[in-house]
């Protein structure tokens, strides 16, 4: 059984991938964000922990220490991030093939890839931002031609360079497709984002400091969700239509 109808072999479309990403998205709305909330749970605590110091800010003891927690928090950040990526995109998959998403087995699949997709998603990010330190287009051209890396662990788990090579392979003849899906997709992700910004600050403005902060939390933690989403349903499409394969036989690997 399939959620998702879909022809073998099918071309690549921008339209049908995102109406996939957010419809998967919403369909999971409460086990996706979830996975990112606990994943992401020690971070929350050091954000929480930081604001409570900010009231003695001033005292250098203190700022010295905020400025530890601070960039413990940036690490923690980077580190979980690939985790509940790696862990969401086994529950896009579970729905893809028609399957409610089994929130244990997608946590226990995102850390046991952990590794490879932490390692991958580092040097998918080195290269990024070495591309757009030069000038920003290379960076953009490297992001699209590693889109795909994490979701090539998650599912193939070749090994970190290989995952790089074969998220290369499979991108190749489709990059102004993806740099399309990835312009819309950004916008809508910055709208949401500036919504989320005038909601939380409406909120702290009217003494409401901490609903300011999880209101704030919350939007971050979308922004979280959704982008492991688009990058599963991508590599997924991108099977369908270059390898002539179904998702069920993509996903066969987890039987």
């Amino acid at each position: 059984m399939t959620t998702i109808d879909e022809s073998v072999g099918n071309d690549f479309r921008i339209g049908d991938t995102l109406s996939k990403v957010f419809s998967v998205y919403f369909r999971n709305f409460i086990p996706f964000n979830l996975l990112v909330l606990i994943i992401a749970a020690p971070i929350l605590v050091l954000v929480l922990f930081t604001d409570i110091l900010s009231y003695g800010n001033g005292v250098e003891a203190v700022d010295t220490l905020l400025g530890i927690v601070a960039l413990i928090a940036v690490i923690l950040t980077f580190v979980f991030y690939f985790v509940s990526a790696a862990a969401i995109t086994h529950g896009v998959f579970q729905d893809l093939t028609g399957k409610p998403v089994n929130f244990t087995e997608s946590f226990s699949h995102g850390l046991s890839v952990a590794v490879p997709t932490i390692l991958a998603g580092i040097v998918v990010s080195v290269l990024s931002f070495l591309g757009m330190m030069v000038f920003f287009i290379p960076g953009i051209i490297i992001f699209m031609i590693l889109m795909v890396t994490i979701p090539v662990i998650v599912i193939e788990n070749p090994g970190v360079f290989a995952s790089l090579g074969r998220s290369a392979e499979l991108t190749k003849g489709n990059r102004w497709a993806l740099f399309g899906i990835l312009l819309i997709f950004m916008v809508i992700v910055i709208v949401v984002s500036i919504v989320g910004s005038l909601i939380s600050g409406i909120i702290a403005a009217m003494g409401m400091e901490i609903v300011g902060l999880i209101v704030s939390i919350a939007f971050q933690i979308f922004y979280t969700a959704i982008g492991p989403v688009l990058y599963a349903v991508v590599y997924n499409n991108l099977r369908v239509a270059k390898e002539g394969i179904s998702t069920d036989q993509i996903v066969s690997v987890f039987e």
